[in-house]
């Protein structure tokens, strides 16, 4: 086997495992920063990454890249020994008797492994960066102990994580930090169990680690911040405008990740500043430097983040209210099916509530001659039977009452012959508001690539059973989407006319309009 290192741009033989590239500034203390490089990426993908960082930050900063083999799976005893082996090798190398403190990175799924090590042995690094990799959760993250970034592109659209995290969590007194790059953040628990400081990139457009599903763990992130201010410094998420998930290696990713990604609007080269400032900064603080001028910075990117995920952060709340198992959106839907405007809107209160018990029928009752109350049991359908998933909502199993019931409940004539309205329109509003609420860069690059959506009238089920397995359809022909959404419908007998739809949640039509129509 042939072995590698990486002096000033020249590769000479040294390790097969791993990639070092040399300090380029010099003094007696240096920063080790190691990358676990996303599935099967080779090191030297990361080499345009590693330079730059080496020539934009100001310490003496050894990097090393670790070579993943196709087929290689790398358990946390071996990140273990991977970390010793190249500490070692940079000690040698560096000549002088100052200490090495060590940051572990991970990009995209090798993000979890290095989490779990920190969370195992969380005394030997100071700090973590994920690149597009997935946070496990808020709490585990500052479970970690050690300073953790991450930073992930609002283009990226891949990142998962599963490794490095688990090398962290069993080992963290071996690193001093984390960074993942493009990897997702698996939860807001697991974050905060890291007990590691740690930094998360995401770029906007990463089609991996998409930020819609960051932005859950991130509302739950900033409740913890509420409480103790200082955890946006020590666990910052950094989402970064134009950035895809294969920009950390060069563009360098395997097909099967590769057509997940969103394509970048500007060249590598411009948007490489904007990666490695975060990432030099977060590095600093791991270091040991808390000046204003590094805590400013950190806020900054703190604030524009929040820019960001204002929109999704927004839609998730549309759709759920995890704390009360309230649905605000199929609230509105009622309302809207009821088809009462001005003073007569006010009679009518709905209470909307998740369940994963299908069975529960709509109930509707007078509060007094003039006022009705709706009570609605509608199931979220999320890829985990979990109401507070961090995954997006597939579709709302609703269940709600028809127009001309509310209206014989209220002892209310319909004088015109209007039509009631119906699934179909109720998922066409989600999609309208889901666009309306998006960042005005997203719905101009929507616009210029997207070749349509079309909402087609509801297919209508014979029978309440046969409604409860249907899903919405959703389907693409020639890049367009094809939306239906399925209806049970009940005669209007004694105010008991029913219409149960499977809905369209906002954040769903919402992630559509960040990544799904580029596919």
């Amino acid at each position: 086997m042939q072995l590698i290192l990486l002096v000033f741009g020249i590769i000479i033989p040294l390790v097969a495992s791993h990639r070092i590239l040399t300090a380029k500034k010099h003094g007696a203390d240096a920063v080790l920063f190691i990358l676990f490089p996303e599935e099967d990426v080779p090191a030297v993908a990361y080499k345009s990454l590693g330079t730059a960082i080496q020539t934009f930050c100001p310490l003496q900063l050894w990097i090393g890249i670790i070579e993943d083999k196709i087929g290689t799976h790398y358990e946390v005893t071996d990140v273990l020994r991977l970390v010793d082996m190249i500490n070692t090798e940079v000690y040698r190398l560096k000549k002088t008797s100052g200490k090495v403190q060590i940051i572990l990175g991970g990009h995209g799924q090798s993000g979890s492994l290095i989490q779990q090590f920190v969370s195992e042995y969380p005394d030997v690094v100071s700090g973590i960066i994920l690149l597009g990799a997935r946070v496990m959760s808020d709490r585990i993250l500052m479970q970690l102990n050690v300073p953790t970034m991450t930073v992930i592109g609002n283009l990226d659209g891949l990142t998962k994580i599963t490794t490095l995290a688990n090398f962290v969590s069993e080992y963290p007194d071996v690193v001093s930090g984390i960074i993942l790059l493009g990897a997702r953040v698996m939860s807001d628990k697991i974050l905060m169990q890291l007990n590691v400081p740690t930094m998360t990139v995401i770029g906007n457009l990463d089609g991996l680690t998409k930020i819609t599903t960051l932005a859950n763990v991130y509302k739950k992130f900033l409740q913890q911040i509420k409480a103790d201010p200082s955890l946006k410094y020590r666990y910052p998420m950094v989402v970064l405008d134009g950035v895809n998930h294969g920009i950390f290696s060069n563009g360098q990713l395997p097909v099967h990740l590769l057509i997940q990604d969103i394509t970048l609007d500007t060249e590598y080269e411009k948007l490489l500043q904007d990666i490695l400032q975060p990432i030099s900064t977060f590095l600093l603080y791991c270091r040991g430097e808390n000046g204003r001028v590094v805590l400013d910075s950190l806020n900054d990117y703190f604030v524009e983040t929040n820019k960001i995920l204002e929109p999704l952060l927004k839609a998730h709340q549309i759709t759920i209210d995890p704390k009360e198992y309230k649905s605000h959106w199929v609230k509105q839907s009622q309302m809207w099916l009821s088809d009462l405007v001005g003073p007569d809107s006010t009679r009518i209160n709905i209470e909307s509530y998740f369940t994963y018990q299908s069975a529960f029928n709509p109930a509707l009752f007078n509060e007094s001659v003039s006022k009705v109350t709706i009570y609605l049991f509608s199931q979220l359908d999320t890829p985990v039977e979990k109401i507070d998933s961090d995954e997006i909502p597939l579709q709302i199993h609703a269940r709600m009452f028809r127009r001309d019931a509310i209206l014989k409940k209220l002892g209310i004539k319909q004088n015109d012959n209007s039509p009631e309205r119906t699934c179909k329109d109720l998922n066409y509003a989600s999609y309208v508001i889901a666009y309306n609420r998006s960042a005005e860069k997203i719905r101009k690059r929507f616009d210029k690539r997207n070749p349509g959506i079309l909402f087609h009238e509801d297919i209508i089920i014979p029978s309440e059973s046969s409604w409860n397995e249907k899903n919405i359809l959703v389907t693409r022909h020639n890049r367009v989407l094809h939306v239906t959404s399925y209806a049970y419908i009940t005669e209007n007998n004694d105010a008991d006319g029913h219409i149960f739809c499977t809905l369209l949640p906002p954040i769903r039509a919402m992630e559509w309009i960040y990544y799904g129509i580029y596919k």
